[in-house]
């Protein structure tokens, strides 16, 4: 059996330690990424008429360079397909999305109660497994503060003034600064060289440094918001507020600042010490692979 993980991006794949887990187990396991491959299609097309087991936590019918999911579907006929959401700021799924995932059976990976009443458990096969990034235990502190940055798409365009603008006081303080590793980010790093960034690899694991980071700073409705939450992180929010009737539970480990310049905020706020990480949202790695591997 073939075990297909695939996505759009990385920044999406939250399955990626998982992916690496397997592969150390012996299975024969494939991971493609559309934005980082200019022969995901080529790939995808090697495994027709293989026995082929997906994994994703992509959007089901977005399409880059590849192949969206549902194509891959199509072509491949998968003889089971898995999904767990990315999205954590989000709970609910457009109706659509989610009558694709019941139409084309898929088993569901849930983070949580919160993301489990999202699904029809008549509809589709559910399994409550925690947040699959999250499946090393927590290290030493090594960031006083990190920058997460989100939504770069609408930042990759605007000057270099306004970006300095926009967050001046993470410049000037030298905060370092992590990006999603996807496309946007290559072309951003590139456009603020001049401001000397103190920008982290783009490969680094998300969730690891979130277990190693004190004080998080994120802009926009990102899941970065919750998954700080989760890791115990002070967690610094430049954008609208989340739904309390959906993250009640994540609010008190949230400051909100509603809008920018990120120097707008009580800067005292970063020194607020993190607490222990919400262990309930630990991934089960055993379960979640013997479910995948029917073993």
């Amino acid at each position: 059996m073939i075990y297909l993980f695939a996505c759009r991006n990385s920044s999406e794949d939250i399955f990626k330690g998982i992916y690496h887990e397997m592969v150390k187990r012996g299975y024969d396991c494939i991971r493609i990424i559309n934005d980082e491959s200019i022969v995901a299609q080529e790939s995808i097309d090697k495994l027709r008429d293989k026995p082929v087991v997906l994994i994703t936590s992509d959007h089901l019918n977005l399409r880059d360079n590849g192949y969206t999911i549902l194509e891959i579907i199509n072509i491949l006929n998968p003889v089971r397909r898995f999904y767990a959401s990315h999205d954590l700021t989000t709970p609910y799924l457009i109706e659509d999305e989610k009558n694709y995932l019941y139409k084309m059976n898929f088993e569901i990976f849930v983070h949580g109660d919160l993301w489990r009443n999202i699904f029809e458990p008549t509809k589709c096969q559910i399994y409550q497994v925690g947040y699959p990034r999250w499946i090393n235990n927590q290290s030493t502190i090594e960031y006083q503060c990190v920058f997460f940055m989100s939504s770069i798409y609408i930042y990759v365009e605007r000057s270099i003034q306004d970006i300095y603008n926009s967050f001046q006081y993470i410049f000037d303080n030298n905060i370092p600064i992590k990006l999603p590793k996807c496309l946007n980010s290559l072309k951003f790093i590139n456009h603020i060289n001049s401001l000397s960034p103190n920008i982290l690899d783009l490969d680094l694991d998300t969730f690891k440094i979130l277990l190693k980071t004190n004080t998080v700073i994120t802009n926009a409705s990102s899941s970065i918001i919750i998954e700080a939450a989760i890791a115990g992180c002070n967690v610094i929010h430049i954008g609208t507020l989340l739904n309390k009737e959906y993250f009640n539970e994540f609010d008190n480990r949230v400051y909100h600042t509603k809008s920018e310049p990120a120097c707008g905020f009580d800067t005292s706020k970063i020194n607020i010490m993190r607490i222990a990480p919400m262990e309930k949202y630990k991934c089960d790695v055993e379960k979640l692979i013997s479910i995948i591997t029917k073993e």
